[in-house]
This record gives structure tokens, sequence and C-alpha cells, in this order.
């Protein structure tokens, strides 16, 4: 995992002068929904008998894979669950699950990175960093540039610049993102 402080000392060194931190922490966070999702775990769900629905924890949605623990201690040894529905905030199964109950539903799902704010808050790996640091140099010069009425065309030509690198990175670095089949409920690639 990549410190928020490390994307902060790059964008840093790309900027002319000294950069202010409130902006800075503005633009990674811009440039972290700019980015899109990526695939996020949650292991908060255990397997409980006779149950065939289960309530997804907050913030889960859009759920690509379902899988169980094969056993209760760690480490865990991870079973695909192929036969499973989202239906509006739950795990639908067709039958229980063929688990002991207490096993690990490990869920994997897309959503929105969370939001930076601490030094020490952690980017996640799929989010290549030289993707992150051009859309944020690229935010960070665009806040500064529309706090002024107006732009010189100097500024000007620089933003265009900057925002040209920004594309290229977009186009050259990309964020895997694991995606559900509709019809099988798995991974497609």
């Amino acid at each position: 995992m990549t410190a928020k402080s490390d994307i902060a000392t790059i964008v840093e060194r790309l900027i002319p002068g000294t950069a202010d931190a409130i902006t800075l922490n503005d633009a990674i966070n811009i440039a972290l929904q700019r980015i899109g999702d990526i695939t996020k775990t949650d292991e908060t769900l255990t397997v409980v008998n006779n149950q065939t629905e289960y309530s997804l924890p907050s913030g889960v949605k859009n759920v690509t894979r379902v899988k169980v623990a094969a056993s209760t201690s760690a480490p865990y040894d991870y079973v695909n669950i192929f036969d499973w529905r989202e239906v509006e905030g739950y795990l639908c199964f067709p039958d229980e699950l063929d688990y002991d109950a207490g096993n690990q539903i490990r869920i994997l799902y897309n959503g929105q990175h969370d939001a930076v704010s601490d030094e020490s808050d952690t980017i996640d790996d799929s989010i290549p960093i030289q993707l992150l640091t051009a859309i944020a140099h690229y935010e960070y010069m665009f806040l500064r540039y529309q706090d002024k009425s107006n732009i010189s065309i100097k500024e000007k030509e620089i933003l265009n610049k900057i925002e040209s690198h920004m594309f290229e990175a977009m186009q050259r670095y990309k964020v895997i993102r694991m995606k559900k089949s509709p019809t099988l409920n798995t991974d497609t690639g």
C-alpha cells in the first residue's frame, strides 16, 4: 500500500513553488474520484446455518465474486461460490451454504476508493501511482488557477500541457477491476 504522503510528495515535486496542503489533499481526493471504482474486499459476514439470505454490509454493492472459507481457522482456503444473486442489499443463495456455521464469507465488490486526509492514509495497490499523480497534478493546478480571475497565456499553456500528460497517463495506466459475468456470477477478466 502506498501512503497518501508518498503521493503528495511526488505531486509537490511537479508543482512550482510551495504547494498548499489543503488544495493538494483535495486534488488527490478528486483524482481518486476520477479514477472510479476499484475492486474491494469485505470479510465481515460468516456462514449461518439454515440461512439463504445475508444482508450486505454497509457500503457493499456491485458484488463481483463470493467465496467461503473452507475452515474456521487461518490460513483460510477460500472456495468460489457460483450460485448467488445480489438483490436490493442482500446476498441471496438458492440453498443454505454447505459450510460450517462461522466460516468466513469473502465478498469482492467494486466501489469508490475511500477519501484520504491523514498523511498515513493508504492508497489501494490496484491504482497505479503514475496515474494517480498525473491526475492529482492536473487537479491541483486546475484548482490553483480556478481561484484566479484571469490566467495568463503562459499559465493556460502550462495547464494544457499538464492536462495532456494526464490524458496520456489515463491511456497508459489502467486500474484492474474485477468484472461480473451476468450468467455465472464470476469474474470475466
